[in-house]
C-alpha cells in the first residue's frame, strides 16, 4: 500500500481515499503513470487480498463476470483459447467500464481493479489501446 499523500503536491484520488484503509484491499495511487511515449494518466489500483474483499470490490464496481468465464475459471469447461477472442468479445478475461471520467479495468485473474482518472479523450484512447495490446498475444 502506497501512501502518496505524503509526497509534496500529490493529492490522491477519492477512490484511493475510500479504499486505503479497507481490510483485504491493497490500494495504491500512481500519479502520471506513463501509458505510452506521450500520454500519462493518474491511476488508482485496488487489489483484493482475499475472496471476500474481491466479492466486495466486484459489487462496488459492478463487475459482472459472464457465466461462461466463470465455468472456465472453475474448470467446468475447457478454455477455448479465450485470449484470442476478438476485442469486442465480452468473454475476455478483462472488463472495461467508462464512468464519470474514470476508465475502470478489471483484471479478474489477479483480483485487481484499475481506475484510470481521465482528463482527455487522448488519455482514454491511449489506455484502451494499451489494455487491448497487452491482452493480445504477440507473434
Amino acid at each position: 500500500c502506497f501512501n502518496l499523500w505524503n509526497i509534496r503536491g500529490v493529492k490522491p484520488s477519492e477512490v484511493y481515499n475510500r479504499y486505503k484503509d479497507v481490510p483485504g484491499v491493497n490500494a495504491a495511487y500512481v500519479k502520471d503513470y506513463r501509458v505510452n511515449d506521450s500520454v500519462t494518466v493518474c491511476v488508482t489500483l485496488l487489489e483484493a487480498t482475499d475472496s471476500a474483499s474481491w466479492e466486495n470490490l466486484q459489487e462496488d464496481f459492478k463487475v459482472k463476470i459472464p457465466d461462461e468465464v466463470l465455468k472456465i475459471m472453475n474448470g467446468e469447461i475447457p478454455n477455448r483459447n479465450i485470449k484470442l477472442a476478438p476485442k469486442n468479445d465480452y468473454r475476455l478475461p478483462m472488463d472495461t467500464v467508462f464512468t464519470n471520467n474514470d476508465f475502470i479495468v478489471t483484471l479478474r485473474h489477479n483480483h485487481i481493479i484499475s481506475v484510470f482518472h481521465l482528463e482527455s479523450r487522448e488519455q482514454y484512447n491511449a489506455v484502451r489501446n494499451k489494455q487491448f495490446d497487452e491482452m493480445n498475444p504477440k507473434f
